[in-house]
């Protein structure tokens, strides 16, 4: 909500341009005398009536008063304009500032998100982003061609948006809104940081009128008096500078005041509206966040259910030998050995795969299950456990159970979760957990699609100190998993400062294995705001911009 430098240029040439329209003579003072001399012939001649009536009309509050009193006030005068139109112009500017906030933020529909899915929560942010209202201009060379006007007044991102998409972001990266309260607070004190520079300038102003009235009052004071023995119109013509340059500074500074207020007002309400839809907007999420995930429940199955148990399809060389036996041998009753209990699960296949996340492991993971000698059993049921997070079977749940075929094996097939890391599998026997196995398979992340801002945006710090907060932003892939290592540009498009870990206005750092960037700020020493641009390539967006505030 800052005045840009070329607004003071601007106004000083309104300013000149103004001042020699021909709505702004000189009265003399000869004209003055004479007026006065008339008064007292008419007082002393006694004469009353339709003369006096009309003679008054003629000295009221009307264009030529005003005229005369800006022409009596000379010099002062002058400045005194100066002063009201360059008020005048930074209330104009801050109003039209104001309504379009007002505006954009009534776009915002408040009353449904109470309502909303979280899903279109989303494709709302992702909508407004789109909208023209929502935008914001790049710093590009390109901005250097925009006509003065447009460069003044041209389009920024409405604050009551940018607040509910902070807040957005924080939750989809953390899932919770415990530093919502906080955010809020710590927006809402930039914006007012922002603004108190707009108040400082207008109630400079104003004390400027009232001081240059008085600097009038007491001029005129010294031209009536430093001779010692002022003539008539002398007199008359110092008391005018003095009476006319009080009336006119107070004038303009009773008015520079009142719009001074109104607009204060304005702000104070647009802060209002954005506290409650940032109120509305936690509510909302705060629902979201009691909702817990759907975890798969335990498959409890009885014995009467295991002829619908699916059976490992695994080819058996055992199978094979025994039709190729009974080919060549007599026919004969073969007896069928008994097994034993069984004593141990053992892993043929499937451990220690890697993969991309939402993606099928490459091979199936297939489990042997043996008695105390050996001997492979028929007909277990194996049950494969994946844990939270880790993926689903090829039956739709996270838990499946099989029953080994004729060589003592089960296998299953398992589609990774879209969670990067580490993942483990849990296989055992029903009813038996003693006898059970591990193994792992590793969720790598897919290329890195998002640069996300994280925290650190709208700061105010002292001049020449560290800022209280780190910038942190984030590299994500198009699941949410963090991307290590990836190329963080940092730099200072605008004010002065430096970063912790460099020595300029640029530096180029790495994310963590956490995905995470963090670089703290150091002011300079000059007041006002500063844009800090953060670049990530092959990503979107590819820039982000950090506002802080000195003061």
């Amino acid at each position: 909500m800052q005045t840009p430098r070329t607004v003071s240029i601007l106004l000083v040439i309104l300013t000149i341009v103004l001042f020699q329209i021909d709505g702004f003579p000189q009265q003399n003072t000869d004209s003055l005398a004479n007026q006065s001399g008339a008064v007292d012939t008419t007082k002393k001649s006694g004469s009353h009536g339709e003369n006096d009536l009309s003679d008054t009309g003629k000295r009221g509050f009307n264009t030529d008063t005003i005229k005369g009193l800006i022409g009596t006030a000379g010099i002062i005068g002058y400045f005194l304009g100066f002063v009201l139109v360059l008020g005048v112009l930074f209330i104009c500017q801050q109003w039209f500032v104001l309504f379009r906030e007002k505006k954009d933020a009534l776009k915002i529909p408040t009353s449904d998100i109470r309502t909303m899915s979280y899903d279109d929560i989303s494709k709302m942010f992702k909508q407004m982003n789109e909208d023209e209202a929502f935008s914001i201009d790049a710093e590009t060379e390109e901005k250097k061609e925009l006509p003065l006007l447009k460069k003044l007044f041209r389009k920024k991102k409405a604050s009551a948006y940018t607040l509910v998409h902070k807040l957005f972001v924080i939750f989809e990266n953390k899932k919770s809104t415990n530093s919502f309260n906080e955010e809020t607070a710590n927006y809402v004190q930039y914006l007012k940081d922002v603004f108190n520079p707009f108040l400082t300038r207008l109630y400079f102003l104003s004390d400027t009128a009232g001081a240059l009235g008085l600097l009038g009052t007491v001029w005129g004071m010294f031209l009536v008096f430093y001779r010692g023995n002022p003539t008539p119109e002398e007199t008359i013509h110092g008391m005018g500078i003095a009476l006319a340059t009080t009336i006119i500074g107070l004038v303009i500074s009773i008015f520079l005041n009142s719009l001074t207020t109104i607009i204060s007002n304005m702000f104070d309400k647009h802060l209002d509206v954005i506290n409650k839809i940032a109120t509305v907007f936690q509510e909302r999420l705060m629902t979201e966040e009691e909702l817990q995930p759907v975890t798969a429940q335990q498959i409890v199955l009885d014995s009467t259910a295991l002829a619908d148990m699916p059976r490992a399809k695994i080819p058996s060389r055992k199978k094979e030998m025994v039709e190729e036996m009974q080919d060549d041998a007599p026919a004969q009753t073969i007896k069928k050995e008994v097994y034993g209990p069984p004593s141990e699960i053992k892993i043929i296949s499937g451990d220690n795969q890697t993969s991309e996340v939402n993606t099928k492991l490459l091979e199936p993971i297939i489990v042997e299950v043996a008695d105390s000698k050996g001997h492979p059993l028929e007909s277990q049921p194996v049950i494969f456990t994946a844990e939270d997070g880790a993926g689903m079977f090829s039956n739709d749940n996270r838990v499946q159970k099989v029953l080994t075929d004729e060589e003592g094996r089960a296998q299953a097939t398992l589609t990774l979760g879209k969670k990067a890391g580490e993942k483990t599998i849990q296989i055992e026997l029903e009813g038996n957990s003693s006898q059970g196995v591990k193994l792992l398979a590793i969720a790598k992340q897919t290329p890195p699609t998002k640069f996300v801002e994280i925290d650190g945006n709208y700061q105010t710090g002292e001049l020449g100190k560290r800022m209280n907060k780190p910038f942190i932003v984030a590299i994500r892939d198009k699941y949410d998993n963090p991307i290590p290592r990836f190329e963080i540009n940092f730099t200072i498009k605008k004010g002065s400062g430096k970063f912790q870990n460099s020595q300029n206005a640029h530096l180029t750092t790495y994310t963590n294995e956490d995905g995470l960037v963090e670089e703290f700020f150091i002011m300079g020493n000059d007041r006002g705001s500063r844009t800090i641009e953060v670049e990530a390539k092959r990503v979107e967006p590819s820039k982000i911009e950090f506002e802080v505030f000195a003061v």
